[in-house]
């Protein structure tokens, strides 16, 4: 007797159908392509069809996808107008400790603005920001009110559960006299002459790609620091590039500029998310955390990402 399916996992024939190209799906479920693979692969298994094939970056529907997404559609959309109407969750009725877990560089500038948002819900937990800089993924427990801010996406195993966030637009905070200043925005290739100081980001190796393309960014480190405060004050005092989101402008006043790096052209940017254990899936505390978490990004860079696009 097979095992019944997560209810979610139905969605994702319903989304595929409407979304078929794989950027678009994987943004719409908010999920990373591997946990959309392990999604397919329950789904293929539990009816015995390939259901969807990916061929040149879009999936195709099997005819027995199609027939199953006529009969799903109507149900879907019922479930989902259902799951808007739920009330807010009430965060002043929570007690004990809250966990965010992040790098050290997005630990920094996220935690005085998720604790505005919690005391903006009444919240009494208590927010303890702790700096993940292990080399898997940060230690969430079953039931414990936690959760990790970090690249996105990441490879994960099954007890965790990611989804996106936003996307990071990178540049570089430089002296006021700085002779690169006088361009709007910095090409990939100059950095080379810059001499840089960098935040200590602790092991990186399980980032992947995005580990190359993060040294491809600092490829002149001229000096490691442990803070990002003390890498501002190197940048001001001794003339040293620093390699950054445009968030520390509150910081450094006019004595440090930002320029968005570009790579041809075209702006560099980090996608990010957030994890959390699976005990918590399509709890209203995840819905709430993940609304929290949005507003932060808006507030953090949603300037700085619209300049970005015009």
């Amino acid at each position: 007797m097979k095992m019944a399916l997560d209810l979610n996992l139905m969605g994702y024939l319903v989304v595929l159908s409407r979304y078929p190209r794989l950027s678009a799906a994987l943004q719409q479920l908010g999920v990373s392509r591997a946990t959309l693979n392990r999604g397919l692969a329950q789904l293929r298994d539990h009816y015995g069809d390939d259901l969807y094939l990916l061929v040149n970056g879009q999936f195709e529907p099997t005819p027995f996808a199609r027939e199953l997404v006529q009969q799903l559609g109507p149900a879907y959309q019922t479930l989902q107008t259902a799951f808007s109407q739920t009330k807010t969750f009430d965060f002043s009725a929570l007690k004990g400790g809250l966990k965010l877990y992040a790098p050290a560089t997005l630990a920094e500038v996220f935690t005085p603005e998720l604790i505005g948002c919690l005391k903006a819900a009444n919240s009494e937990l208590m927010l303890e920001s702790i700096a993940w800089m292990g080399q898997g993924a940060a230690p969430l427990q079953a039931g414990e009110m936690a959760f990790c801010v970090d690249l996105f996406p990441l490879e994960l195993n099954r007890d965790l559960v990611q989804r996106r966030v936003g996307s990071i637009p990178i540049g570089l905070y430089l002296h006021p006299d700085h002779p690169l200043l006088n361009r709007q925005a910095i090409e990939v290739s100059d950095l080379a002459a810059i001499p840089l100081v960098r935040q200590w980001a602790g092991e990186v190796s399980k980032y992947g790609d995005r580990a190359r393309q993060s040294r491809m960014l600092m490829p002149n480190v001229a000096l490691s620091v442990t803070t990002v405060l003390a890498a501002l004050r190197c940048a001001e005092r001794y003339g040293y590039g620093l390699v950054a989101a445009r968030v520390y402008d509150a910081e450094v006043g006019d004595r440090l500029c930002w320029r968005p790096i570009v790579n041809q052209g075209e702006p560099v940017e980090l996608e990010y998310g957030f994890y959390f254990h699976r005990s918590w899936y399509q709890h209203p505390f995840i819905q709430e955390i993940e609304g929290m978490l949005k507003q932060c990004h808006r507030q953090l860079l949603g300037d700085v990402a619209e300049a970005n696009r015009h």
